[in-house]
């Protein structure tokens, strides 16, 4: 994944195994700003990277990063301490993770079951940086969640992108 800053157009991160940010808009110097955040080198280099990273729109601290392997991570630091806050998550690839637009200490994260011929859509949100998270899947099809979007003034308006469609 890659990301631009909201706060400071040449601030970008990016990840692989651990975050990584550059503050000069894309220079030779990228910093890791994280430690391993996957499970480990468990099948190899191309099997436990960041999936997804974003920034909140309301706090340049705010940090959040999800896995291919399932774990998701917050910081609260601008990327220096990262609290792994998955523990009551599927265990499954995080496909989106997002930062509310309108409440610092509200994210929302999806995963897919595919990898484990699960198909199911998981949607979680939490109120309190990861401490507890609340299924909102609702009556979403049986598919994969893509992506999440949330409208900018109201993150009860979310949108979301499933192989059968935008939901």
């Amino acid at each position: 994944p890659f990301l631009l800053s909201a706060f400071d157009p040449l601030r970008h991160y990016t990840g692989t195994y651990r975050a990584y940010r550059v503050e000069n808009g894309g220079g030779n110097t990228w910093f890791p700003i994280s430690p391993d955040l996957t499970d480990g080198l468990i099948f190899g280099n191309t099997f436990h990277t960041i999936s997804a990273i974003d920034e909140s729109p309301k706090d340049s601290n705010i940090l959040y990063a999800g896995t291919s392997d399932g774990n998701v991570w917050v910081s609260t630091d601008f990327g220096s301490n990262w609290n792994n806050i998955s523990q009551t998550l599927p265990d499954r690839y995080v496909t989106s993770v997002i930062a509310s637009p309108t409440d610092s200490s509200a994210a929302f994260v999806a995963h897919s079951g595919y990898k484990y011929n699960e198909f199911f859509p998981h949607i979680h949100k939490s109120s309190d940086y990861g401490a507890s998270w609340t299924d909102i899947s609702g009556n979403l099809p049986p598919l994969a969640i893509n992506d999440i979007c949330a409208y900018p003034t109201d993150d009860d308006i979310l949108f979301v992108a499933t192989d059968g469609g935008v939901y």
